[in-house]
């Protein structure tokens, strides 16, 4: 399996399928970065509970996704990966889901660090209103229908858009930490 075909069965919503094919490229050592990180959230989404519940995932395979997940992040932690858009992941999901401190000037350090990477430009956004050019360009990614990482991506900035917009909070008056 190529990369292709798991963002393609990504797309489809074959979520266990695409699963597969990220970890076929991450055992033959392809793609690493955008498989990882594809991968990571795909299991961050499945083994969230509205997800997997509305999707009708296997409970096996929501369980497997978990239990992968948390191996997922320990491997983002290497240092080759602290700064990439894996360690991204790793970071932000260690803060939705686990509830640990990821704040914003180490959000910021991300895009310091790898200006190429505008991923973390969405916690940026929907924390404090910054970034928001690079926050709108990810509502609607390339190639088609999106990946789970595209989806959920676009559902934080198009929420936090919304927030900003009903509420009258300005961008440009960050939120406190």
């Amino acid at each position: 399996m190529t990369l292709f075909d798991a963002i393609e069965l990504d797309r489809a919503g074959d979520l266990p399928a695409a699963a597969s094919a990220y970890e076929a490229c991450l055992i033959e050592g392809r793609d690493l970065p955008q498989a990882m990180a594809n991968l990571m959230a795909l299991y961050f989404q499945s083994t969230d509970y509205g997800v997997w519940s509305g999707s009708g995932l296997d409970l096996a395979f929501v369980r497997h996704a978990g239990e992968r997940l948390g191996q997922l992040i320990q491997d983002a932690e290497q240092d080759e990966l602290r700064w990439s858009e894996v360690g991204f992941w790793a970071r932000y999901i260690k803060w939705a889901d686990w509830g640990e401190v990821f704040s914003i000037e180490e959000c910021r350090e991300f895009m310091r660090r790898d200006p190429a990477n505008i991923e973390p430009a969405f916690h940026l956004y929907a924390l404090t209103g910054e970034r928001e050019a690079d926050a709108v360009s990810l509502l609607h990614p390339k190639g088609g229908l999106p990946t789970v990482r595209a989806s959920y991506v676009s559902a934080v900035v198009q929420s936090a858009m919304d927030v900003r917009k009903g509420r009258g909070v300005r961008p440009d008056v960050p939120v406190k930490e």
